[in-house]
């Protein structure tokens, strides 16, 4: 379980809601039953489930919001997951030549380039 978002940056203001990343085997298939509504009574709280798979495999794919969630999240509760996220995030930010700016996560020029020639 991770805290993500600008509560975990530290950016957050009185209405800024706790952003929470659950990963876990015994969620639903269905990903929009997965991206679970405040209880009754916690407005400001947005939770987002993953199956451990599909989050290293965002992770792999260079998905800008799971690479948020690894660089800026604060671990909850680990039950020994996290280690492999975090290895899994290290390979893609150097397979990418992936960097975080303040307007975003940039890939390599080089890369692009050669991935234009390729496709193009």
């Amino acid at each position: 379980m991770i805290l993500f978002g600008s509560r975990a940056r530290g950016l957050h203001t009185e209405a800024s809601d706790a952003d929470v990343c659950i990963i876990a085997h015994d969620l639903p298939d269905d990903l929009l039953q997965r991206r679970y509504p405040a209880p009754s009574g916690y407005r400001f709280l947005s939770v987002f489930g993953f199956h451990p798979r599909e989050f290293l495999d965002l992770i792999s794919q260079g998905n800008p919001f799971a690479l948020d969630i690894v660089r800026d999240g604060r671990v909850l509760y680990d039950d020994g997951y996290l280690a492999e996220t975090r290895a899994t995030y290290e390979a893609a930010l150097t397979h990418y030549g992936l960097r975080r700016t303040a307007h975003g996560w940039e890939w390599n020029p080089a890369l692009v380039a050669q991935i234009k020639g390729k496709v193009g």
